[in-house]
């Protein structure tokens, strides 16, 4: 789960918008040497946009290494990417960026029910069902965090609760 804090969205962005920036440029830097097709490293700013970001992040990655990967093509000409691969690397991309921003939301959203379950589940191990009160072993643990600082404890016998409790049920 990510961290609540407007610092870490702050890192994130900065984080993914160099990630991108590097990659774009080893692809606009790499395309006109040789005959190798260096456009599918554009998925990887992608799926790390996901991760981080999930499917609005991914998007607009998209959408940045699309418009580059677009720019270079026009500027470089067939020396380096056949203008026929532009249709096709934007379609593979946007399936990239699809997949692996609805998986990471999928991903983010079982998390946040895993830790409110385990929260809950918590929450209900250490209190009593009845009353709500924590139960002997969240007692025990509250008197072990005190370690060694002056406790008072209180018991209380209600006589005659019992054909109360009978007659009315717990609720009452």
């Amino acid at each position: 789960r990510r961290p609540e804090s407007p610092h870490y969205e702050r890192f994130a962005m900065a984080q993914m918008v160099l990630d991108t920036a590097l990659i774009i440029g080893m692809v606009a830097l790499f395309a006109p040497y040789g005959q190798r097709t260096t456009w599918p490293l554009l998925a990887v700013p992608i799926v790390i946009a996901s991760i981080r970001l999930r499917l609005p992040g991914t998007l607009v990655v998209w959408a940045a290494t699309s418009a580059s990967f677009a720019a270079v093509v026009i500027h470089l000409g067939d020396r380096a990417v056949r203008p026929e691969d532009l249709p096709f690397a934007v379609i593979i991309h946007l399936l990239v960026a699809i997949v692996s921003g609805t998986q990471a939301s999928a991903f983010n959203r079982q998390l946040i029910h895993l830790q409110q379950t385990r929260a809950a589940l918590q929450h209900q191990a250490g209190r009593d069902g009845l009353t709500g009160l924590p139960n002997r072993a969240r007692l025990a643990e509250r008197f072990d965090m005190l370690s060694g600082d002056p406790l008072v404890v209180l018991l209380l016998d209600l006589d005659g609760f019992k054909p109360v409790n009978d007659s009315h049920g717990h609720m009452a």
